[in-house]
């Protein structure tokens, strides 16, 4: 039974409202630069991962790497995808996750365009800037490209040519 345009958004005997959930995206967001350089998989995974969110439940939000798999989503895509979405702000891991032979359970996640407890949301997103993520990956150590080049430069050059030993080695 559809509720009538009267029903529509009125509450019930019991104070709860009768239509359907909704993910609801800010205009904000969407134009945030962290929201528009976002992979496509990240995308996907936060508006899952908000769909679960009641109104009451942020920071309690459990969501697995393993359950992305009915998005269509490998645990290793979303692996990465939650790294984007930490690293550019729009989650927060609340509680790690933890395996065990008695209990298994996920990471309890916070999505920041909501409000966490009593405290208004924190937005992370809107101060995120893409300099800020080219700047910490030059940051990054390359030792293993260094090491490759050193030992290109150890090696000699496959062109170089070979002259005869005009010496004589030394005899003991």
């Amino acid at each position: 039974m559809s509720p009538t345009k009267k029903q529509r958004g009125r509450s019930n005997a019991t104070g709860r409202n009768t239509t359907e959930r909704f993910v609801a995206m800010p205009h904000y967001m969407l134009r945030a630069v962290a929201w528009k350089t976002l992979s496509p998989n990240a995308k996907a995974l936060l508006v899952e991962v908000w769909a679960r969110h009641n109104g009451m439940n942020n920071g309690e939000i459990s969501y697995a790497v393993r359950e992305a798999e009915e998005i269509g989503l490998s645990k290793d895509r979303t692996a990465r995808a939650f790294l984007e979405l930490t690293a550019r702000g729009f989650l927060k891991v609340r509680k790690l996750s933890t395996f065990n032979l008695i209990s298994k359970e996920a990471r309890c996640w916070e999505v920041t365009a909501e409000r966490y407890q009593e405290n208004p949301p924190t937005k992370d997103f809107m101060s995120w800037s893409a300099g800020a993520e080219e700047q910490a990956s030059k940051n990054k150590t390359r030792s293993h490209q260094r090491d490759a080049q050193s030992h290109q430069c150890d090696t000699p050059p496959l062109r170089a040519t070979k002259l005869p030993v005009s010496v004589a080695p030394a005899r003991p």
